[in-house]
């Protein structure tokens, strides 16, 4: 088996990018044909929040109503929550998408970090505001908190 030195020669591509080129012990100009066990370092996964349930106790509902809205988030990153906790927000959709044109029904805070892996199941009071035509309950995590 061939030893490959640690150090590499670095030489330019024709689009000038940087490849390592790895070459034998003693400056030959041709490449090692040696499979390398290369260790790379990977930054921690950030918190990745997504929900995993969501349920309105009520399935119809008008004006003015409060709806108990039960939901679980799960935390599928690599990380916890940060400490000071996160947001969960929460509003009306003429669409599936969840955008600044919705109404705006407000914000549960969870006030505890979120393990890596862990979840949580909270209910959230959400007062109907007066809307016209056929809405859709919409929930947003956000981790930074903010």
């Amino acid at each position: 088996m061939e030893t490959i030195s640690s150090e590499s020669a670095r030489r330019e591509t024709p689009y000038n990018n940087p490849v390592d080129d790895f070459r034998r012990p003693g400056g030959s100009d041709q490449p090692a044909s040696t499979t390398l066990n290369l260790h790379e370092t990977i930054a921690p996964l950030a918190p990745d929040l997504a929900g995993a349930g969501f349920h309105a106790v009520r399935e119809r509902a008008v004006v003015g109503d409060q709806v108990a809205v039960t939901y679980t988030v799960q935390n599928r990153g690599g990380l916890a929550t940060p400490a000071s906790g996160f947001n969960i927000n929460f509003r009306l959709s003429a669409d599936n998408h969840f955008d600044a044109t919705d109404t705006d029904l407000g914000t549960d805070r969870v006030t505890t970090a979120l393990a890596a892996g862990g979840s949580i199941t909270r209910t959230f009071m959400a007062n109907l505001p007066s809307i016209r035509g056929g809405q859709r309950l919409c929930r947003n995590a956000d981790r930074s908190g903010g």
